[in-house]
């Protein structure tokens, strides 16, 4: 297992800056879109796209590979739950461009400051948004939303999916565990 952690933040940490020169080298070209025919342009807003997503698999690793060897530590700080769940669909929806869902956001009436590390907060709220478009048929309908319970704050996405079968339910915790990996292969994901 330190093997395979040691050779996976090693790797992600050398796919970090290929990934960075060809997002820096994207952005310039979708800079000049003077110079490229509506094809040209779509097809580079493509490869934008996915590297921004590979850029995102890589940052998964490698929080993860942290994670593992005991070296991520939060970073506290407050954080207003409405901004947290705005800016969770705000980034979902740059992502997921092609707009064949709706999403709903839903916050408090009020500010409620919470202590939180912002981007671990980001990056759950952005896994579970993720899944819930992953594995919901059209039309997609998701909700972000921040709530009080029972004097809790709940930061929470639902969605139109299937669901997870109950006996799945209590393995999906485990490290790189997916649900039926035939009916999931073409969707993507490593079980992080």
């Amino acid at each position: 297992n330190r093997a395979k952690d040691k050779v996976i933040s090693h790797l992600s940490h050398e796919l970090k800056t290929p990934i960075a020169s060809v997002r820096i080298l994207v952005d310039t070209l979708l800079e000049r879109e003077k110079l490229m025919n509506p094809k040209t342009q779509e097809y580079v807003e493509l490869i934008r796209k996915e590297n921004l997503r590979l850029g995102l698999i890589v940052e998964k690793f490698l929080t993860f590979s942290k994670i593992e060897r005991g070296g991520y530590f939060m970073e506290f700080e407050l954080i207003d739950a409405n901004d947290l769940v705005e800016e969770a669909a705000r980034i979902f929806t740059e992502r997921f461009t092609e707009g064949d869902f709706q999403l709903e956001v839903s916050t408090l009436p009020t500010s409620l400051w919470l202590k939180v590390d912002e981007q671990a907060i980001l990056a759950v709220l952005g896994n579970l948004l993720e899944n819930a478009y992953k594995y919901s048929k059209a039309p997609r309908k998701l909700k972000v939303a921040a709530s009080i319970a029972a004097e809790n704050v709940c930061l929470e996405v639902k969605d139109n999916g299937e669901g997870i079968d109950p006996v799945e339910q209590k393995r999906i915790f485990r490290q790189f565990y997916q649900p039926d990996r035939r009916l999931n292969s073409h969707r993507g994901g490593v079980g992080l």
